[in-house]
């Protein structure tokens, strides 16, 4: 049985049939300067540019914000490409390190000193999801029209998967839509680290997802570890995705990822 808050956006349930018109239409209307190449199916619909073939069969890591990545071992592992998101670059390991695609979620100041310069030294590929934040005209008009005109490698997103577990999982689906050999993770713990501020790229930042409505600090393990689990029923009955899947934070205390 899968909750349907894991398959919810903005607190609305988003079914499997409706998912392809509702993301589609969605990443249209919001990033017309690039969803021109948009691949759509059950579980995700995203711009697929050319360059992003060379993913196929490639062994990919992603790092997410949890307090695990603090523990991660980048020399010891055999990687082609590297997956973040958000305010990575603040964290002073990742922000010398080349990552290859970096999603942008809207809490990000893309017009600050440390993302140019991340993005002028490295030039990562940028996704985009729907967010209210791209509904204001003005910000739609930043990332189509001065954004796009200045850094052409940007792309946008959406995965069916959504819920209140963050971005690091829908990294993951990315990936297993690209055709990764291989998925390494650290970063996508559970919620202690949310609650006490141990997060890796913004020191101190403590919250807890707004959604959905009922979460709480009491319930929050409870509900995240579920997530998990429907994600995973997810992978195997909707994906079908056939490479590996490693999580490399599982020797964390703040890990909660079940091991099925």
């Amino acid at each position: 049985m899968i909750d349907n808050q894991c398959f919810s956006f903005a607190g609305n349930f988003i079914s499997e049939l409706d998912f392809p018109k509702f993301s589609s239409h969605n990443l249209k209307n919001l990033f017309p300067s690039f969803s021109l190449n948009l691949k759509t199916n059950n579980f995700i619909s995203y711009e697929h540019n050319e360059d992003f073939n060379k993913y196929k069969d490639k062994k990919i890591l992603i790092i997410g914000g949890g307090p695990s990545t603090t523990n991660l071992q980048l020399n010891s592992l055999d990687i082609d490409y590297i997956f973040t998101a958000n305010n990575f670059f603040l964290n002073q390991d990742l922000n010398n390190l080349k990552v290859d695609i970096a999603m942008i979620g809207a809490e990000v100041d893309t017009s600050s000193d440390n993302f140019i310069k991340y993005v002028e030294e490295f030039e990562p590929w940028l996704g985009f999801e729907i967010h209210n934040k791209w509904n204001i005209k003005a910000n739609r008009d930043y990332l189509n029209k001065h954004l796009f005109n200045n850094y052409w490698k940007l792309f946008c997103m959406q995965t069916r998967y959504y819920g209140c577990v963050g971005i690091g999982h829908r990294l993951i689906v990315l990936a297993m839509q690209l055709k990764a050999k291989e998925i390494y993770y650290i970063g996508i713990d559970g919620p202690k680290g949310m609650i006490q501020g141990n997060h890796s790229f913004e020191k101190n930042k403590a919250n807890l997802p707004k959604l959905p409505s009922y979460l709480n600090v009491a319930n929050a393990e409870e509900i995240f570890t579920n997530a998990y689990k429907d994600f995973y029923t997810h992978m195997n009955r909707d994906i079908k995705y056939q490479g590996k899947l490693i999580n490399l934070g599982k020797n964390h205390p703040d890990n909660i990822i079940p091991i099925l």
